[in-house]
């Protein structure tokens, strides 16, 4: 689950902006909502797993393919000055070709879904769904190294972290762009709005990320269930919000509040969760539950386990296991077997679906209990991540594909 490690911190970038500006919170600016105009652009799915849209960086606009990160607030691309493997078979951003290009003194390293990356910062225009966003701070790596991983595939030439505002989840202190989006009122409505779109055998349904609106028509009518998020905290004495955009955020992740986890009716098939929060990621292609519910849905599942191989099933029996019921701040959504199992090759085995669910504990004694709604969960819901509100809107997607 954790995918992100931080392994040096930032130095002083002495050219345009200085060390102070690279870590300062974003200052909030309201939207004049003079342009009801939203900005969308198309998902591409691979294999049910990674998600990505397309962005461009620099002037002239040098294209990029960028994973889908709603709990990563940084933004990389591989520089042209890469020489190394893992760099190769990617586009490339060349600093020396934007003129809208600056601060390229600031060293990062870190690890992000087996790679080992290590760069410098550097600031560009970066334009995602028709939208530009001037002054984007992102890695521009120039070296890199593969880690070991056995379900990521690394076709992404980018990250486009999409974290909420302030205390945002970020290894130097960087806002994400939608943060950028924020600051500088570029939207009608300071929502995400995403369908990640699903394949299934033959068939292939497009999702979709909307900047600043709502699409009714991906979604169920009458459907949407708002959260509010459960990591919104007071201000602090003697502060104040000058724009009342509303309360800051705890940390800079979209959560809500968790109350349990049902699979059927019955004593024995529940899980009360109460106190725990639920964390959203797009960039997860798991579920991660408390160490204890998952042995309870271990019983039940029954997946087996092949050396080198995931957890998995015979895909024939997906129809016979349980739907998994999440209560989310007292709202009830259901994820079935066909959305937390994936069809994969298991090489001479022929194909078996594999669990998507993992165990996790927590590393940190201090940290609040939480579990991940990955992909498995997300893929299955049109959803409406509103900063004005502080809410996570969920409605079931109407491209779900249909099964007996």
């Amino acid at each position: 689950m954790h995918r992100i490690s931080p392994l040096i911190a930032l130095l002083a970038c002495t050219s345009s902006i200085g060390h102070a500006e690279v870590l300062q919170k974003p200052l909030l600016v309201p939207n004049d909502n003079s342009s009801p105009k939203s900005f969308s652009a198309p998902i591409t799915n691979l294999d049910n797993m990674q998600y990505l849209t397309n962005i461009t960086i620099g002037t002239p606009p040098q294209p990029l393919l960028a994973l889908i990160d709603i709990s990563w607030s940084d933004t990389f691309a591989f520089s042209a000055t890469c020489a190394d493997g893992p760099c190769q078979n990617h586009h490339h951003y060349a600093a020396s070709a934007s003129h809208t290009h600056s601060c390229d003194t600031a060293r990062s390293k870190f690890i992000y879904t087996g790679l080992r990356a290590a760069g410098h910062l550097s600031k560009d225009t970066l334009s995602v769904a028709g939208l530009d966003v001037p002054n984007q701070l992102f890695h521009e790596l120039d070296r890199v190294k593969s880690v070991p991983t056995s379900f990521w595939r690394r076709d992404f030439d980018s990250v486009l972290g999409l974290a909420p505002p302030l205390e945002a989840w970020s290894l130097l202190g960087i806002e994400s762009p939608f943060a950028g989006m924020v600051r500088l009122g570029l939207l009608p409505r300071n929502v995400v709005s995403i369908a990640l779109g699903r394949t299934e055998g033959d068939v292939k349904v497009a999702g979709e990320i909307m900047f600043g609106g709502v699409n009714a028509e991906m979604f169920e009518a009458g459907e949407m269930v708002e959260i509010p998020l459960s990591n919104v905290t007071d201000p602090q004495p003697g502060s104040e919000d000058p724009f009342e955009v509303g309360p800051p955020l705890l940390n800079g992740t979209w959560r809500v509040e968790t109350r349990g986890l049902s699979w059927g009716k019955g004593e024995g098939k529940s899980v009360d969760l109460a106190g725990f929060t639920a964390r959203l990621d797009t960039a997860e292609p798991f579920v991660w539950l408390p160490e204890a519910a998952f042995k309870r849905l271990e019983e039940v599942i029954r997946p087996e386990r092949i050396p080198d191989w995931p957890d998995s099933v015979s895909c024939e029996r997906v129809g016979e296991l349980p739907g998994l019921m999440f209560d989310l701040g007292g709202h009830e959504f259901v994820l079935s077997p066909f959305d937390y199992t994936l069809e994969m090759e298991f090489g001479d085995l022929g194909v078996r679906c594999v669990v998507g669910l993992l165990p996790w504990a927590k590393e940190d004694k201090d940290e609040k209990d939480f579990i991940v709604l990955g992909t498995p969960f997300l893929r299955g819901y049109y959803t409406v991540l509103d900063f004005d509100q502080r809410s996570v809107g969920l409605a079931r997607a109407k491209y779900r594909v249909a099964h007996g």
